[in-house]
């Protein structure tokens, strides 16, 4: 009996965690996050099928990353070259579910989608170039914001 107890410990605490997959469509290629302002402490993240580590300034991020703040600590991190920035309020947890991009000569076209599943994130759209796609999925709805030239 004890050894059964013992297996399905192991089992349980020992097992990889299912990590979900973002498959791009054709011509499109991923992209990172990068930290670019920590306020506070104790902000973590993980990049996929990684452990969670503490996030410090210039920290990279992966597609499919997930970031965690606590109810002391914001962070903002940085998309793409253009410097498109995201606000990760206290207390927020955001998966970085797609992060790519298009380029056609100089013009880069952008893809996101954030999937907050709890909390507040603001972002700053100055830097959302013509054809750019940004959403963030909640657990109520999906919010769709559109590039510039585009109001």
């Amino acid at each position: 009996m004890a050894a059964l107890i013992l297996l399905s410990w192991c089992v349980s605490c020992h097992s990889p965690q299912p990590t979900p997959v973002t498959v791009l469509p054709q011509g499109l290629l991923p992209s990172q996050a990068q930290v670019a302002e920590v306020r506070g402490f104790g902000a973590r993240g993980r990049n996929p099928g990684g452990a969670w580590r503490k996030l410090q300034l210039s920290d990279w991020l992966a597609m499919g990353a997930t970031v965690q703040t606590p109810p002391t600590t914001g962070l903002t991190l940085r998309l793409y070259e253009a410097g498109l920035l995201v606000h990760l309020k206290t207390n927020t947890v955001v998966r970085l579910e797609q992060l790519a991009y298009r380029r056609d000569g100089a013009a880069v076209t952008t893809f996101t989608v954030l999937d907050l599943s709890q909390g507040e994130v603001a972002v700053d759209d100055s830097n959302l170039t013509p054809g750019s796609e940004f959403e963030i999925r909640t657990p109520q709805g999906t919010t769709r914001i559109p590039p510039r030239g585009a109001r």
